[in-house]
């Protein structure tokens, strides 16, 4: 009497090629928007994290007096990069909007610019600000007391938060 069946080995051969086959369209699936929302918003993340890192050595630079400059992230709509200008953490004036930099400026600040119809805001509505940090790292100007940063690609949203005390964070 034969017996008819599938082998173990069968079986989890037609498992894992099940797997991978739904792990590649459930990726295509997602799109690419939401990936690369995903990755801006892990740069942004970043890039405050450095800005933040600057601002608290700043007065440990040799040569320099202390509080003489101050970083900022500067953030216009889809875009954003790093600013140094020359002044205190209580009177340091921010960076002018990115459209107006000069190519050298540019390069400097590692300008990032997002996929065309993203958008950068505040929970004030506003897709146009500079933010930067006091030498303990917490935040100043419009996230003084903490701020939600929305990046948003059509359907797509995710947030990067930014705690009062400094600790910032996506989502």
């Amino acid at each position: 009497m034969t017996q008819r069946g599938f082998t173990l080995i069968e079986l989890v051969i037609v498992i894992v090629l099940l797997g991978i086959i739904a792990v590649t369209v459930i990726a295509r699936w997602g799109g690419q928007k939401e990936y690369e929302l995903v990755t801006l918003r892990d740069q942004l993340v970043t890039r405050l994290r450095l800005v933040q890192l600057r601002n608290m050595n700043e007065a440990n630079v040799v040569g320099s007096a202390p509080d003489a400059r101050c970083s900022w992230l500067r953030i216009d709509d889809d875009r954003f990069a790093s600013a140094t200008t020359a002044g205190t953490v209580s009177s340091c004036p921010a960076p002018a909007p990115i459209a107006t930099w000069d190519s050298a400026t540019l390069t400097r600040g590692g300008l990032v610019t997002g996929q065309s119809g993203v958008r950068i805001r505040l929970p004030s509505g506003s897709s146009q600000f500079a933010l930067h940090f006091d030498r303990l790292g917490r935040p100043l100007g419009a996230c003084l007391n903490g701020c939600v940063v929305t990046l948003s690609l059509d359907s797509f949203q995710d947030t990067v938060r930014i705690e009062a005390e400094g600790y910032i964070h996506a989502g």
